[in-house]
C-alpha cells in the first residue's frame, strides 16, 4: 500500500500541492498508524499531514476521492453494505427468507468479496 500512497502523492504534486519528502514520510507514518480499513479516517489523517491551506485541502479531497475510489477503497464492514441494503429492497416471496439470506451473506462475506460484488473486474479476479 506504500507504493499506492507514493503514487497518490505524485498525483497531488501534479495538481500543484507542495509535498516534501519529509511530509511524504509523515503521511506514510500516519497511514501506518491509522490503518487502511477506515477510508474516512485515512483521508482525514492524510489531509492533516499533506494539505497546508484550505485551498490545498480542497484539491487534496478531490484527488483523494478520485484516486481512492469509494467502491474499491472502503473495506470497512457494514457502511456500504448497509447503505446498499437500505437503498435496494430485496425481492421477498413472503416467507422472509430473502432478508435472512441477505444477512447471512453479509455476515459471511469478506471485506474483499464485498468490494468485488459491485465491480466485475474485481469479481473476475476473485473467481
Amino acid at each position: 500500500m506504500q507504493s499506492n500512497l507514493v503514487s497518490f502523492i505524485q498525483v497531488l504534486r501534479t495538481h500543484d500541492l507542495r509535498v516534501s519528502p519529509a511530509e511524504t514520510l509523515d503521511a506514510m507514518a500516519a497511514a501506518a498508524t491509522l490503518g487502511y480499513a477506515d477510508r474516512n479516517l485515512l483521508r482525514d489523517g492524510l489531509a492533516m499531514t499533506l494539505a497546508k491551506t484550505p485551498e490545498e485541502e480542497a484539491v487534496f479531497l478531490s484527488c483523494f476521492d478520485r484516486y481512492f475510489r469509494q467502491e474499491l477503497a472502503d473495506f470497512s464492514l457494514g457502511t456500504k453494505a448497509e447503505a446498499n441494503a437500505e437503498a435496494v429492497p430485496e425481492a421477498d416471496d413472503g416467507d422472509g427468507q430473502a432478508e435472512t439470506d441477505m444477512q447471512t451473506q453479509a455476515d459471511a462475506a469478506s471485506p474483499l468479496a464485498m468490494a468485488a460484488a459491485d465491480n466485475p473486474d474485481l469479481q473476475a479476479l476473485m473467481d
